[in-house]
């Protein structure tokens, strides 16, 4: 976070400075450079959080106690599941999953009907 405050700073500090002498190649090298910190730092960020931001460990859990034949059932919206599920061709139930962005697609007459449950 530091890097990423500091390159930011002295990225629009430096582009306004050289702008402002009409200096405009510089003032977009300036800039260029000041966008490669700042994204190479983003990145750092998610190799950092990739422990909570993934889905790799509940993939690993879900695969050590898979069984055929077994079902995965998600209570509530499907959206912040992780992809890892349906990659893994495992079968998905969704209780009381009729909302969002699945709603629409689960009123169509050819949507399977065993995916949308709802519970009492």
């Amino acid at each position: 976070m530091l890097v990423t405050g500091i390159a930011f700073a002295v990225g629009t500090i430096l582009n306004w400075l050289l702008r402002r002498s009409n200096r405009t190649f510089p003032a977009n090298m300036v800039l260029t450079v000041m966008m490669v910190v700042l994204l190479h730092e983003a990145h750092t960020g998610f190799v950092i959080f990739s422990p909570v931001l993934s889905s790799k460990v509940m993939a690993q859990t879900i695969d050590s106690h898979w069984q055929p034949g077994m079902v995965i059932e998600v209570n509530g919206d499907y959206e912040p599941r992780p992809a890892s599920i349906s990659i893994r061709n495992r079968q998905l139930r969704i209780l009381n999953g009729r909302r969002n962005n699945i709603w629409y697609g689960s009123t169509f007459p050819d949507a399977p009907r065993f995916l949308m449950m709802t519970s009492l």
